[in-house]
């Protein structure tokens, strides 16, 4: 398993000029559940290594100083919670050389673990008797951490490895001590030399460590430091309150140095104009913090400074004074009556917290390991939760979506804003898209949610037919289709299969349905009427070998082919030939109905003199002409030359086709050939000759 450690180094912190630097054994600071910070001073300036590992004495990770310093520490990231770790410190000086013992500690546990134990402690004492006794007493107990109450130095705040480190040392190189700082910490010169020996969060705007919180297990604790301005609308009390308002931890701890409410105070405190003149707590915690105690359900407030052991509860809140881990304990007020302190005990002490579930228990300890008093408190809890369930749209385009909000907590009631404007918990009647709640409880703790309801993807269809156009030709019904795959149809003429047919120009729409009753986007169609193109014919002019065709056909589209290889989309085209001759030009011409084509024969470069002669040569003749059944066309072939022989009516269309006529005649026959005037194209190679044929 591979740890990160993350290393700072520290070259100057505060000192008097005047004091010696002693060495300070390896501590526990500030752990979590994922980090730890493990510190530790040498008198000499020196290396610093940190061995880790989960198994006594196989160390998986080490990190190392890269120079000189009497104070070091490694910040160690990515741990696992809920583990013991085992460490080892090393520092090599010139003439010195340190390796600690192996040491231990254990991560937190995780969010919601039900149990976990600590110890309570403040006004510690001078290193005096007394002191040692009561830390010899916590050393023996088995918690995961302790609290301290302030005073961590008695004295005046600038000797804690006489006072802290060095009594409560076999205690601190297992466990973190979390402390707050007393009046006494700020003497010497505002608590920087405290700030300088201890390693605490600083989860504040402020990012200071005089002021924090940490989680352990289903528990919360906020410091406060006493010191600072904590009145109303003060940096400090906005932080608590914040910290105090989405709090979902089952018990809340909350610990400072001086207390609302004591009792022990003795008349050599009462100097006028002085801060403890007639001094039983200080008043403007009892305006400004305990009412938000109350109205946030603060389980315990954990104080100090009084040098005893009080104790009692108002209105839902348990307060605690433990400030006899080392100095005098004396009784100087013994008729004060503060409202929340119904027990006082004059003895040096610690307290010891053990939670359990629901319960929560602390036994105050004395001097001589006695059991002097007990609280045990049950609370039930409900922890925060918030689920939201939601029906998506069942159809497109449908405005039928669910979202129903539950809502469980220990603030009720709740109250809900939605970004639609509604304020009830369960939304219905919607249509597709986000939708964002802000959830806000009796305490004031908002917290935001977000559905995304959606729909299903648009049901197509579309009307075709066959053909690909919507007109209806030549008065022949129009078949239209549906696509898609409906159980239902409801088309605009009140059909309601998928396919129909229609011989009316209108408007038709349908809208398909599927098994569940989702429509389909609706589609629309216009039709109209139409003829497909008949009796195409056009005209042409030849001037030598240009020549111009003209067209009456109506279409939407031309095509026309040249006979030579050569087309044109257009109308009425014009085109150039690169030889004379007779040429089969095609024209077809097509609308949405259909098309229709027509092939002619062209002549161009006709009036060539070698052509008129060898017209001339033929001799044709046409008998009888006009007929009725049969005629005959004659003509002088003495070389047996291969004719082509091809009738056209008027408008320029084949009719008849005679090929490869060797002789020197053709019978002509009526048969299907109806009475009118036609062209004749008698063609060979050299010889291209036309005129009319009339059938009676």
């Amino acid at each position: 398993m591979k740890y990160t450690i993350l290393l700072f180094l520290f070259f100057g912190f505060f000192q008097d000029s005047n004091a010696q630097v002693v060495d300070r054994y390896p501590n526990v600071q500030r752990p979590s559940q994922t980090t730890a910070t493990i510190a530790w001073r040498r008198a000499n300036p020196s290396t610093g290594t940190l061995y880790l590992g989960t198994t006594s004495g196989i160390w998986s990770d080490s990190v190392s100083t890269g120079g000189l310093d009497q104070k070091h520490f490694f910040d160690l990231v990515a741990l696992q919670a809920n583990t013991t770790y085992y460490y080892q410190v090393k520092s090599i000086a010139p003439n010195d050389t340190f390796v600690s013992a192996i040491e231990q500690f254990e991560t937190a546990p995780l969010a919601l673990a039900t149990k976990l134990s600590f110890l309570a402690y403040g006004d510690c004492g001078y290193n005096n008797a007394i002191q040692n006794q009561v830390a010899g007493l916590m050393e023996q107990e088995n918690t995961d951490f302790a609290i301290v109450t302030g005073d961590v130095d008695q004295n005046v705040g600038d000797n804690y490895d006489d006072i802290f480190f060095g009594v409560y040392k076999d205690l601190l190189k297992r466990e973190c001590h979390f402390t707050c700082i007393g009046n006494h910490d700020t003497y010497a010169d505002n608590a920087a030399t405290y700030l300088d020996a201890f390693y605490l969060f600083s989860n504040n705007p402020a990012n200071t460590e005089r002021y924090y919180s940490f989680e352990w297990g289903d528990a919360k604790f906020v410091c406060l430091d006493a010191n600072l301005d904590y009145t109303t609308g003060s940096a400090q009390f906005n932080w608590m309150v914040d910290e105090f308002k989405c709090n979902d931890k089952k018990w809340l701890f909350i610990f400072f140095h001086q207390p609302p409410w004591t009792n022990a105070w003795s008349a050599d405190y009462y100097i006028p104009f002085s801060p403890y003149f007639l001094y039983q707590g200080d008043e403007d915690m009892r305006t400004d913090l305990v009412p938000e105690f109350e109205k946030y359900k603060v389980d315990f407030v954990v104080n100090g400074h009084s040098h005893c052991y009080q104790r009692g509860d108002m209105n839902g809140v348990q307060y605690l004074i433990t400030g006899g881990a080392g100095a005098s304990s004396l009784d100087g007020n013994k008729n004060s009556n503060a409202p929340n302190l119904s027990v006082e005990i004059y003895e040096n002490h610690y307290v010891r917290f053990d939670i359990s579930g629901d319960t929560a228990k602390y036994v105050m300890i004395n001097g001589n390991g006695q059991r002097r008093d007990s609280v045990m408190v049950i609370k039930p809890y409900v922890h925060y939760s918030q689920n939201i369930s939601s029906t998506n749209v069942s159809c497109f385009g449908a405005n039928d979506g669910q979202a129903i909000l539950n809502v469980t907590g220990p603030k009720p009631p709740y109250t809900y804003l939605w970004n639609n404007g509604q304020t009830s918990a369960n939304l219905t009647g919607l249509a597709p898209g986000s939708y964002q709640v802000a959830i806000t409880d009796s305490v004031g703790c908002e917290r935001m949610d977000t559905v995304v309801i959606t729909e299903p993807t648009a049901l197509p269809t579309q009307i075709t037919s066959a053909s690909g156009a919507y007109v209806i030709c030549d008065n022949t019904p129009l078949t239209l289709n549906a696509t898609g795959n409906f159980s239902t149809y409801s088309w605009s003429n009140n059909a309601t299969t998928s396919t129909i047919q229609v011989s009316t120009p209108s408007t038709y729409s349908v809208t398909a349905y599927d098994a569940l009753g989702c429509a389909s986007i609706p589609d629309t169609v216009l039709l109209s009427t139409g003829n497909s193109p008949t009796g195409s014919a056009f005209l042409y002019t030849a001037t030598n070998l240009n020549t111009v065709f003209t067209t009456t056909s109506i279409g939407d589209s031309y095509t026309w082919n040249f006979g030579d290889n050569n087309t044109s989309n257009l109308q009425n085209p014009t085109h150039t030939y690169a030889a004379s001759g007779m040429y089969t030009v095609q024209l077809v011409v097509r609308n949405l109905c259909g098309s229709d084509s027509i092939s002619q024969i062209v002549t161009v470069g006709g009036n060539s003199i070698q052509n008129t002669q060898a017209i001339e040569t033929l001799k044709l003749s046409i008998s009888p002409n006009p007929f009725s059944e049969t005629t005959v066309m004659s003509f002088k072939n003495p070389k047996q030359v291969s004719f082509d022989l091809m009738l056209t009516d008027l408008q320029g269309k084949i009719v008849r086709t005679y090929t490869d006529i060797t002789s020197n005649r053709v019978q002509i026959t009526r048969n299907e050939l109806a009475a009118g005037t036609y062209w004749y194209h008698l063609n060979s190679e050299e010889i291209h000759v036309s005129g009319q044929l009339i059938i009676k």
